[in-house]
């Protein structure tokens, strides 16, 4: 037993040297690259065991080793072998800096280029063929930011090419995507659009609940008591999403999908049974400010492109708009005429509100404890 002790500590060393071996036979490199306009901006990254291979040299010389020939080599094997073609046109790199050592384990040098493509591209294609005639189980690895997203993959000696799409910054097209967005989720979040809907059940003859209502003389009045209560709401949660978004201040998700479930079982039983002295308009202001936190997790959710948020952020913000504002015509096409009838004020108003308060409870119930009782969100 004891001797079989020996053999595995004389066999450890062996074992660790052997795996090392094996380790160093494989390297990886990393290609970062930027769109920037109609340039592709570029670091190579690779061992300084791998920058040696490609010269030629003893592999076990350190990376600050490398005289200013051999940097020069180094560098040229990286503009000449790694190609860049944008729509099918090539583009010629230019070098910046490098290769340069750099600190850490294990060792590696880096070389900065950027790529003329000469226009904004549509379409790059990426040819990567070093170190796999050396190293066929070499691994490149190659990230692409754009204005949108960052793409990422891996060339392998049997895939030396990749072929990736390009967004482009543009504002227009941002505010225009992100309107779209902010009025479907306006539309497909039945919590801001019950909120509102409370809202506005009373308003359409001004008072705060059908009780103590005092009837508005005409339209206008109506109106303008609708516009002051979307205005409130609009302002409130403008505020907050814009603070979210620029991470001025953040709450948790649950948190908040819990107090606007609140805000909305609040609004509607407060038809019923008034229990806020408060303006309808300053209500709308107040719970506006935790609606602005909801829409703000799902215009994360998203993504917001990095050189486009602004019009991204005020293209949302409209969809948000345009979303309540088209609810607003709807409801008003329906309860001007009718606002004046026992009908409205002793039917519509109490069965909707109260339809309103117990949804939004079992809502309160469901985002506190993670269930679900509904079968619709």
């Amino acid at each position: 037993m004891r001797r079989h002790g020996y053999a595995l500590l004389l066999a450890v060393p062996v074992l660790l040297a052997s795996g090392s071996a094996r380790a160093h036979e494989s390297g990886a490199s990393t290609l970062h690259l930027r769109v920037q306009g109609s340039d592709v901006s570029g670091e190579w990254e690779l061992t300084a065991r791998d920058a040696r291979a490609l010269l030629g040299l003893p592999l076990d010389r350190t990376p600050d080793a490398l005289s200013d020939a051999e940097s020069a080599q180094l560098a040229g094997l990286f503009v000449e072998r790694v190609a860049v073609e944008a729509d099918g046109r090539p583009c010629p790199w230019q070098l910046e800096s490098g290769p340069t050592p750099t600190a850490g384990e294990p060792p590696t040098v880096v070389t900065a280029a950027v790529a003329r493509c000469g226009a904004p591209m549509q379409a790059l294609r990426l040819v990567y063929p070093l170190l796999f005639d050396l190293d066929p189980k070499h691994r490149g690895y190659y990230s692409l930011k754009d204005a949108r997203h960052v793409q990422a993959g891996l060339f392998r000696a049997e895939a030396q090419e990749a072929d990736l799409a390009v967004v482009h910054p543009d504002p227009w097209r941002s505010l225009r995507e992100y309107l779209t967005e902010g009025a479907r989720h306006v539309w497909e979040g039945p919590d801001h659009l019950l909120f509102l809907f409370s809202l506005l059940l009373p308003a359409v003859f001004g008072g705060a609940s059908r009780r103590d209502a005092v009837q508005r003389p005409g339209a206008r009045g109506v109106v303008v008591e609708i516009v002051g209560v979307v205005t409130a709401f609009t302002v409130a949660h403008s505020i907050t999403l814009a603070m979210a978004v620029f991470a001025i201040v953040r709450l948790p998700s649950r948190p908040v999908e819990v107090v606007i479930a609140i805000s909305v079982f609040a609004a509607a039983w407060n038809n019923l049974r008034p229990f806020m002295p408060v303006r309808t308009a300053w209500l709308a202001f107040g719970f506006g400010l935790v609606h602005g936190f909801g829409f703000a997790g799902a215009l994360v959710r998203l993504g917001l492109p990095p050189d486009a948020r602004i019009p991204a952020l005020v293209g949302f913000n409209l969809g948000v708009e345009a979303g309540q504002l088209a609810l607003v015509g709807l409801w008003l096409a329906v309860a001007l005429p009718i606002r004046n009838t026992p009908t409205y004020r002793r039917g519509v108003v109490p069965v909707a509100s109260l339809a309103i308060a117990w949804i939004a409870a079992v809502w309160t119930v469901e985002r506190a404890f993670g269930l679900e009782l509904l079968p619709w969100p």
